[in-house]
């Protein structure tokens, strides 16, 4: 899978954590590894972020901030430079998530 260049997102092969399910959230999943971070808002949309696109110093606070369960989306929607810099996003339509 290649999230740069694929139409379609394969959700299922993503191993997903669950944010803070005490809290009603703008995060409701992350999923990271090596240089990058998965996330899914309550609002159905999923976003990937990498270090090559936001930087190693964002990309690690987020990581830290998902295991907290506190304040990712705020980090995100606060920080210019992570907010509008992510590699791809999808949405579900059609029956499936799609890049938009």
């Amino acid at each position: 899978m290649n999230p740069a260049t694929d139409e379609i997102l394969d959700y299922k092969k993503i191993s997903w954590t669950l944010y803070n399910a005490r809290k009603k959230a703008g995060v409701v999943k992350f999923s990271y590894g090596d240089g990058f971070i998965w996330i899914e808002f309550n609002d159905g949309r999923i976003y990937l972020y990498t270090e090559k696109v936001s930087g190693i110093d964002a990309i690690n606070r987020m990581k830290q901030l998902a295991e907290q369960g506190e304040k990712l989306s705020t980090f995100i929607n606060q920080n210019d430079k992570v907010r509008d810099n992510y590699v791809t996003r999808y949405a579900w339509r059609d029956g499936a998530f799609r890049k938009f």
